[in-house]
């Protein structure tokens, strides 16, 4: 019984969503600095945490038109809460200022919310407010078919 209960509060903690719940009511920065608060209007919060991942998302990006994200009511995520201070701010911030998309910044109020993804691309859908799904991938055709594109 001691094992089942460690089993269930290891699993526990490392999903943040359970199917149903309601969107956290959570403020983010984007790249630029400016606020955005979590609602009901997006669907869906693609996130990653490394740089590995973070290349193929902004590669799917760029290969879209200009308010892809918008239209399909998504977010961009990305972790950089474990970088140091002075790389974040001297070097990635100002590369990230070029990316013509948004990006919303993890900050340490959200990352509860939002799980290690391993080298793949967190897709954390939501319906009406309320979670719906998590989906991991690895690639940039998983990105293609998960959003119906060609």
């Amino acid at each position: 019984m001691k094992k089942i209960l460690i089993f269930l509060s290891v699993v526990s903690s490392v999903f943040a969503f359970s199917l149903g719940d309601s969107m956290p009511k959570l403020t983010l920065k984007d790249q630029f600095d400016k606020n955005i608060t979590l609602n009901s209007s997006v669907s869906t919060v693609m996130f990653t945490d490394d740089m590995k991942s973070n290349d193929l998302v902004k590669k799917f990006l760029k290969s879209k038109k200009e308010g892809f994200l918008e239209r399909n009511h998504t977010i961009y995520l990305v972790d950089l809460t474990g970088m140091p201070g002075f790389i974040r701010s001297m070097f990635v911030m100002p590369k990230l200022k070029k990316y013509k998309f948004k990006l919303y910044l993890l900050d340490d109020a959200s990352a509860k919310y939002f799980t290690q993804t391993n080298d793949s691309i967190a897709i954390y859908s939501f319906e009406n407010g309320k979670f719906k799904s998590l989906k991991k991938f690895h690639k940039q055709e998983e990105l293609e078919k998960f959003f119906k594109l060609d």
